[in-house]
């Protein structure tokens, strides 16, 4: 279960229609999981070791336990009763008997013939004026009939939004969601200023490990840039619930074997479409030649309550082997961050093909569907013209939601000739409304003098 505590809006005026002075403040992703954390077990029994005992205030992002006292849930109607200390919540069941919308002093209301992008702000307000802010304004789910995704809110205090369940994991079960704020237009100047600090914030270089000893001691093999060791207890956490990914070349046979290594690297706005790409250098600036055929992984994170908010990349490479490893090396990653510029939309129609010039030269080579029925956008691109960008592609589904993705790449691997980047969103292409294509600039950050874990 997700409690949702948005921010309060004072300038949110709720007599009035139409406010042609607010705006959408930006948009907000997280993803939320199940709690089956032993220590509530322990202090409340095993009836509150369920997904309503997770909740997350959204305007610190912390995710935390709460005893069944704070929370209790009546399983066929989702109903909520929510502690003093909280308000302006809605809640969210995300089990199998817990479908449904609860908002708690929030009214909360289903946009079902409405995209994410339709939804507008003189529409919510006008939907709330002299709206009645009950106690609890439940939604639970129908049997047989889709659950809408769009939900229009408003709480007794004023803030007004829209949120979008955007989708649901497993392994670790957990709902994605979406959400942005009615807010003042003097906010969204405050939060330009916010956006631009943060893209020119560097990211850092947060752990290193050997993959070996990382399969038998997991966090306990991690280390600092600096070689210390990781002790903090929300790093460790952040180590148990980032994707590292991993290399496995023993069916090659090589001689001597070469060691892995595995980078964490953080940035608020780092996710599943950044780019990325990882040097090492030795003292004297020049690039090591990685072992193992250069091959490496990869893996990435976006920003949640779980993570520390921050969005995190991975990679996992060998650096040498046998005793060919050096001690200390120079980490450059080259990267990708921020919304997508010199844009161009396509908008999905059946039996219409279209050909689009894109940046540098570069030009749509194709849209459709493979054979497991997923949806791709395919691009050819002049390495030669595009060394210092990024092109990347947001596809939009029909409900609203909105999807990145790192493509696969293939063709040219030098600074000339023409690549092949391929972006497969992993739906249907009748799921789809449009793709937005773009760049991005690519930024550069190194660190020197990392020390490599001890042989």
């Amino acid at each position: 279960m997700l409690i949702w505590q948005p921010k309060q809006n004072s300038d949110a005026n709720s007599n009035t229609a139409a406010a042609p002075n607010l705006s959408f403040g930006p948009g907000v992703e997280y993803v939320v999981y199940e709690s089956k954390d032993p220590s509530t077990l322990g202090s409340y029994g095993s009836d509150s070791s369920t997904n309503a005992d997770v909740m997350v205030n959204f305007d610190s992002g912390e995710l935390f336990i709460g005893a069944k006292e704070q929370w209790a849930v009546q399983k066929r109607g989702a109903i909520g009763t929510r502690p003093a200390q909280y308000n302006s919540n809605i809640a969210l069941g995300i089990g199998s008997e817990l479908n449904g919308v609860v908002g708690l002093d929030t009214a909360v209301f289903p946009a079902v013939k409405k995209s994410w992008d339709e939804i507008t702000v003189n529409s919510i307000v006008e939907h709330f004026y002299n709206a009645q802010i009950m106690s609890i304004d439940r939604y639970p789910a129908e049997y047989n009939k889709p659950f809408p995704s769009i939900w229009l809110f408003r709480t007794r205090e004023g803030s007004m939004g829209v949120l979008l369940i955007a989708g649901f994991t497993e392994n670790p079960r957990g709902v994605k969601i979406r959400y942005k704020l009615v807010q003042n237009s003097s906010v969204v100047k405050n939060d330009s200023a916010t956006a631009s600090a943060l893209l020119s914030e560097p990211p850092k270089l947060q752990f290193l490990a050997w993959q070996d000893e990382w399969k038998t001691n997991q966090s306990g093999a991690a280390r600092h840039p600096d070689g210390s060791p990781v002790t903090d207890a929300a790093e460790l956490k952040w180590l148990k619930v980032v994707p590292s990914g991993g290399m496995d070349v023993s069916s090659w046979h090589l001689s001597p074997e070469p060691r892995f290594l595995k980078l964490w690297f953080s940035h608020p706005l780092f996710g599943q479409g950044s780019f990325n790409e990882v040097t090492l250098l030795d003292d004297q600036n020049n690039v090591i030649p990685l072992d193992a055929r250069g091959s490496m992984a990869g893996d990435a994170q976006d920003a949640n309550g779980q993570n520390g908010n921050l969005g995190w990349l991975t990679k996992t490479l060998s650096p040498g082997a046998g005793t060919n490893i050096p001690r200390r090396v120079t980490v450059r990653l080259r990267y990708t961050v921020g919304p997508l510029e010199k844009t161009s939309e396509l908008t999905v129609e059946p039996r219409h093909s279209i050909s689009m010039a894109l940046e540098g030269n570069s030009h749509l080579n194709g849209v459709g569907q493979d054979v497991d029925g997923r949806a791709f956008v395919a691009l050819a691109i002049d390495a030669g013209k595009m060394k210092s960008r990024r092109f990347g592609v947001v596809a939009v589904t029909k409900d609203g939601r909105e999807l990145t993705v790192s493509p696969s790449e293939s063709g040219s691997a030098g600074e000339t000739g023409v690549s092949v980047a391929e972006f497969n969103f992993g739906i249907p292409l009748a799921d789809m409304a449009k793709f937005i294509i773009g760049t991005r600039p690519i930024r550069t950050n190194e660190w020197k003098d990392v020390v490599l874990p001890k042989n």
